[in-house]
């Protein structure tokens, strides 16, 4: 699409409707790659909201789970935050550009971050220790914009 793009503007046609879908496919693109993430977890999801716990057993479905919470993981506003304020406080104040760019480019690097991140914990999955947390109340759980926890931070203390 980048390469198609550019050729269109090289050239140098002009089309209102053609400059609408450009702009759109720009805007969109990723978000729309999320939402491919979302819809293939709902029905993994609906299973766990039933407690069917087994559903993740099927390594296909722990893939796309993983990477789903990953990368709800890695598109919150603490990541982003501490990410840029680690990275502020390792360089002097003249290397601060690259903060910038991290800031500025967030919406792919969170991406990149949430793929590896996945990947990651698929990879160690059998070696640590992960859990779903049970809600035993009558009182529904809607989920935050902090779906993965350490439950266990005492331990790193």
């Amino acid at each position: 699409m980048q390469y198609l793009s550019d050729l269109y503007k090289e050239s140098n046609c002009q089309d209102n409707e053609l400059d609408s879908e450009i702009l759109a496919w720009t805007n969109n693109s990723l978000e729309n790659l999320h939402s491919v993430h979302e819809r293939e977890v709902l029905d993994i999801l609906d299973g766990l909201a039933n407690r069917e716990l087994s559903i993740l057993d099927i390594d296909d479905n722990m893939v796309l789970f993983i990477q789903f919470l990953s990368q709800q993981f890695s598109r919150t506003k603490s990541l982003r935050d501490k990410v840029i304020a680690a990275q502020q406080k390792l360089h002097r104040e003249e290397d601060l550009w690259l903060a910038n760019i991290i800031k500025e480019c967030w919406w792919l690097l969170s991406y990149f971050f949430g793929m590896n991140i996945g990947a990651s914990l698929f990879n160690s999955r059998k070696e640590d220790t992960h859990c779903l947390l049970l809600n035993d109340t009558s009182i529904p759980f809607i989920t935050s914009d902090q779906p993965v926890i350490n439950a266990y931070q005492f331990l790193f203390d």
